[in-house]
């Protein structure tokens, strides 16, 4: 045998270069169709070039790398230099008070919920703390109900009311459930897992202190006007004589931020609105878990999902689909729970949580329905001994009548108003109406689909992922690709010994394929009103396949040149997402930062704040108040003139700032409210 010479070399190994090549390619190709298709030669070209976007881009940028910085060391030190980065920032932009409602808000229903389920734990598990969230906040919309019924639904009593419920609550338990708990587990991650999570609560108060400048038009039309156009006399019940359908469709989230009308300030209510967001993403990093994606990926991912345009704006713009959202997860984790074990309170809370989902937002009976039904095919085929094996708990039951009594109290205020139990989608009208119930006057009606024309449905979905700006509502809200390129790479990496599958990632299959493929058929089956409809009716597909990609790459991910490409993708595509976000969600005119609505509804414009030389203010052009303004400067969204006034004490500006002329926004007592 030849002896080998010292000259001789291993050969290269070449795999590992394409497993860390690949992924980067592939991200930068479909990055720059987007980037190039919205921004460089899109719509948001002109907001890429604003102040308010390189400045606000800025100082996001920095506070996203103190914190990150801050969280990675981990020490004494580190956290001071935190807790004061976030409390500048949040004071500066006049959004600390908002947050600590918030807080206090899911720390009060949590604390209910925990009750009304007997589950006195403390602790951060992410099931327990979102399904003691939606008990506390169905006690609370029971105890609203009994107030409307009463007439006495004001803003202001319902703020009173919940104040007292809070105080009760924090006397009685005496313990923080959520807040602290959650700081000891977050300081116990490993330190790559918290610099992940502290980018996450950067990104929701970065999402925070734009609600002070960003309003969308659903949000001025009813979304934040409940004391005008929803209870202005106290009741939901109230017939308003208002046309559109939209006034008929179920109020659950409406009527949640009702109360907070009485702060005279939007950011109360986003703040609102980030508490529902928070509880799903814990329970998205349920569904990342129960689909086999190992720990260490786990806050990645939820912050790949909660950074997508169609989450992140809708939130922005207070679009009930949130709650939809997150009530819908609920039930599909509760479904799996059922899977594994055929507990019979875990089918309570599928059925409370689908009946909240739907008297929330009408557009998710689709996925409730393929749920149930593929829950309805796996009980048949294990037989009735299964479904009934495990006695359910008495929190359960009283969770399930409540959901109850909630969705029926929905379904009554659509039919007192406008003589049919829902007021949409078209199909559920067609039943209504061969039962006996008739539209009544002047409430209108809504023509939601049409049939498809099938010659443009097979571009629906490339344009979806790679050429938004053709689809006039998903460039706003997008829909993202990152669970698409994921899906790809697992399986350009397929050639690696075959991960086993646990029957917990065997059962979400059963339930998540099924919600994808869901997504495809409501895209390009039928024909909505704008061409692909809006994105934030796909937010439960987008979540099931970006569950689905991302898991699929993860479990196949071994060697170090697949994590560093699957990292380097992952970065570029949530890069890509926090950025679209941070342009998107309706853009307004530039106006008073504390001040967007009164308590009339009416918008505050510009002129009418300035009250006095109002023509000499051009408020796209400058973000200074003319001299002759009697107003000292205000701390605007991003601009020099908050140097001067970002350290001066804000609790004062609470109030808001009141308009001097006539509203162009009809209120629910005008007359000439016509269209609704």
């Amino acid at each position: 045998m030849a002896q080998e010479t010292g000259t001789d070399h291993p050969p290269r190994d070449f795999g590992r270069w394409r497993d860390l090549v690949w992924p980067i390619v592939l991200a930068l190709v479909a990055t720059f169709a987007v980037v190039d298709d919205l921004i460089l030669s899109g719509p948001m070209a002109w907001h890429l070039r604003q102040p308010a976007v390189l400045q606000g881009g800025l100082e996001a940028i920095l506070f996203g790398v103190v914190a990150m910085g801050c969280a990675w060391r981990g020490s004494r030190t580190a956290w001071f230099v935190l807790i004061v980065a976030a409390c500048f920032y949040l004071r500066r932009h006049h959004v600390d008070l908002p947050l600590i409602c918030a807080l206090l808000t899911a720390e009060t229903l949590v604390s209910l919920g925990l009750v009304m389920i007997r589950d006195n734990r403390i602790g951060d598990h992410g099931w327990r703390l979102a399904k003691a969230l939606c008990a506390g906040a169905c006690l609370w919309w029971l105890l609203m109900l009994a107030i409307h019924g009463f007439r006495l639904g004001s803003p202001d009593n319902l703020l009173l009311v919940f104040a007292l419920v809070a105080a009760g609550s924090f006397a009685w338990r005496r313990q923080s459930v959520l807040l602290m708990p959650g700081l000891r587990t977050f300081a116990a991650l490993a330190p790559l897992q918290r610099a992940v999570v502290a980018l996450i609560g950067v990104y929701l108060l970065v999402q925070l202190a734009r609600s002070n400048a960003v309003i969308g038009y659903d949000t001025l039309w009813y979304l934040a006007r409940g004391q005008s156009v929803l209870a202005p006399n106290g009741s939901l019940f109230e017939p308003l004589g208002l046309v559109s359908a939209v006034h008929y469709a179920p109020k659950l989230f409406e009527a949640w931020l009702l109360p907070w009308e009485a702060a005279h300030d939007l950011s109360f209510q986003f703040a609102q609105s980030l508490v529902f967001v928070c509880a799903a993403g814990f329970l998205a990093a349920d569904l990342f878990a129960r689909a086999g994606m190992p720990k260490g990926w786990r806050p990645v991912a939820v912050l790949a999902l909660l950074s997508l345009p169609a989450i992140g704006a809708t939130a922005l713009q207070l679009k009930n689909d949130v709650v939809a959202w997150y009530l819908v997860l609920l039930g599909l984790v509760a479904a799996l729970r059922w899977l594994e074990s055929g507990r019979f309170g875990d089918l309570c809370w599928v059925i409370g949580a689908s009946l909240l989902a739907c008297s929330a937002k009408l557009t998710v009976l689709p996925m409730i329905a393929a749920i149930i039904l593929v829950m309805l095919i796996v009980a048949c085929f294990r037989g009735k001994t299964w479904l009934f094996n495990v006695t359910r708990e008495t929190g359960d039951g009283w969770f399930l009548g409540f959901s109850i009594v909630i969705c029926f109290a929905m379904l009554f205020r659509t039919w007192w108003l406008c003589g049919l139990p829902t007021i949409g989608p078209e199909p559920l009208v067609a039943i209504w109406r061969f039962l006996g119930f008739e539209l009544t006057p002047p409430a209108g009606s809504l023509k939601w689909l049409w049939p498809q024309d099938w010659s443009d449905a097979p571009w629906l979905l490339p344009e979806a992922l790679f050429r938004p700006d053709d689809l006039p509502k998903i460039r706003i809200a997008w829909t993202g690709h990152v669970w698409l390129l994921c899906g790809m790479l697992a399986l350009f990496w397929r050639r690696l010994p075959p991960v086993v599958a646990t029957p917990a990632v065997s059962q979400s299959g059963w339930l998540l394929w099924p919600l994808a493929f869901l997504g495809l058929v409501l895209l390009m089956a039928w024909r909505y009103e704008t061409r692909g409809a809006d994105g934030n009716y796909y937010l439960i597909p987008v979540t099931a396949a970006v569950v689905l990609g991302l898991s699929a790459a993860t479990r196949v991910c071994v060697t170090r040149a697949q994590k560093l490409g699957l990292s380097s993708l992952l970065m570029m595509g949530i890069g890509l997402q926090v950025t679209l976000t941070f342009l998107s969600a309706g853009w307004s005119p530039l106006g008073p930062g504390r001040s967007i609505l009164t308590s009339a509804g009416r918008l505050s414009t510009p002129p009418s704040v300035c009250g006095r030389n109002a023509n000499r203010c051009n408020w796209m052009k400058s973000m200074r108040c003319c001299p002759a303004c009697p107003r000292p400067p205000e701390l605007w969204w991003w601009g020099r003139v908050r140097l001067r006034t970002c350290c001066r004490p804000g609790w004062r500006r609470l109030r808001t700032l009141r308009s001097r002329g006539r509203s162009t926004l009809p209120t629910a007592r005008d007359s000439t409210n016509s269209c609704g």
